[in-house]
């Protein structure tokens, strides 16, 4: 007899795209997963876990195909932005503001910080994730930002449970 209930399993996405924005991964624990006889809907009693947006990712949606982000600190990346004439390195502070992922010049090397305008002063909403997920915060890493991300009693269907 196959169980139906399942204390703990581990959740994995590629390629989400949620609005402007695409996420490269979605890696969580889920906890009393309860499936429908069918095995391919149910009930998710909660969720941790993380969603990675990769640097390319983030400035595409914001619309900055010029500038290209690397991490520099839990918080903090480090962009080169093209400006026609010249390219300007600039440190910039990543935030968590409403449901969103602002990205807002702090320094910028040979340059007033003027000069960049609103190339490195922008917000890509995050709305709309699976499930009803809820974004919590964010770090940087190396390979772009990480959301904490959490729910709970979320219903879900049309998915390939794996062994």
């Amino acid at each position: 007899m196959l169980r139906r209930h399942f204390p703990h399993a581990r959740m994995t996405a590629h390629d989400v795209r949620e609005g402007p924005l695409t996420i490269s991964t979605i890696d969580g624990d889920a906890r009393d997963v309860r499936v429908d006889s069918g095995f391919r809907s149910g009930t998710i009693g909660s969720v941790d876990g993380t969603a990675t947006v990769s640097f390319g990712a983030l400035t595409k949606a914001a619309g900055q195909p010029h500038l290209s982000l690397t991490a520099a600190g839990p918080d903090t990346v480090k962009a080169d932005v093209d400006l026609e004439v010249a390219t300007a390195t600039a440190t910039a502070q990543v935030t968590k503001v409403g449901n969103g992922i602002r990205v807002h010049a702090v320094s910028v090397e040979g340059f007033p910080l003027s000069d960049l305008g609103d190339d490195l002063d922008f917000t890509v909403p995050v709305t709309g994730l699976p499930m009803g997920l809820k974004f919590k915060s964010l770090k940087v890493s190396s390979k772009g930002i990480a959301l904490r991300i959490t729910g709970s009693n979320l219903k879900f269907s049309g998915c390939r449970l794996l062994p």
